[in-house]
């Protein structure tokens, strides 16, 4: 039997509850917390460049890349024969694949893990006659550093947690990016039962959070790399 209006959304309150306990578990790895204005420094006297060309690139494709990922958008329902369809699923099909080189491909400059690496080194980095040095002062002129690499790391930590609580494998090496055999059943299954419109559902608003969770990765390189679009 065809769910019905009132079932479907339902269902959807259901995976609102299920990804609101997912962010909270993952949550619960931060508990540093900083509030006000801050400043950041960014000092090196070593012979080159800010970044190296590669962690320049890494930086400035993770910031953009970062600057366009979309949100999920809420489901638009048809009637079709009694039986009802989301119009807007291509929206998150495309937003998934969005995400994929940050969530996924641990070989990818911009992985999460490979940008928290970067944030890392360069605040853990006291001499600047080595590497760049990124220190942080709240307006009181307080240095804490240590506190928002205390919390990058939490925030890396959780964003580990939200992944490993789904099933980015099968989305992106069964159906979106590869075909992996040993996915086709299920597939096959969730296809044609309409399951897999929950399963993009339900992952797609946990990208949304992974996003969340990087926005201080984000401001740190993005001034850093002070890269704004341009108009026509």
């Amino acid at each position: 039997m065809p769910r019905t209006q009132q079932e479907i959304k339902q269902r959807i309150l259901n995976l609102n509850e299920e990804v609101q306990q997912l962010v909270e578990k993952a949550d619960a790895h931060i508990t540093e917390l900083i509030e006000g204005k801050i400043s950041l420094q960014y000092v090196t006297s070593a012979p080159r460049d800010f970044l190296t060309p590669y962690e320049k690139a890494q930086s400035l494709c993770f910031v953009t890349k970062y600057d366009s990922l979309p949100e999920p958008e809420p489901i638009d329902i048809r009637n079709y024969k009694g039986r009802y369809y989301p119009n807007n699923i291509d929206a998150f099909r495309h937003l998934l694949n969005e995400y994929r080189p940050i969530i996924q491909n641990h070989d990818d400059s911009t992985h999460f893990s490979k940008v928290h690496s970067l944030c890392r080194q360069k605040l853990e980095n006291d001499d600047p006659r080595v590497d760049l040095s990124i220190t942080v002062q709240l307006e009181d002129r307080e240095d804490i550093t240590k506190r928002l690499l205390r919390l990058l790391d939490q925030k890396s930590k959780a964003i580990n947690t939200l992944i490993k609580s789904c099933e980015f494998g099968y989305i992106y090496n069964g159906i979106l990016q590869h075909s992996d055999h040993n996915y086709t059943r299920r597939y096959i299954e969730e296809y044609s039962s309409g399951e897999l419109h929950y399963v993009f559902l339900r992952h797609a608003m946990v990208c949304s959070c992974v996003k969340q969770e990087l926005s201080w990765h984000h401001y740190l390189l993005k001034v850093l790399s002070g890269v704004v679009m341009g108009p026509l």
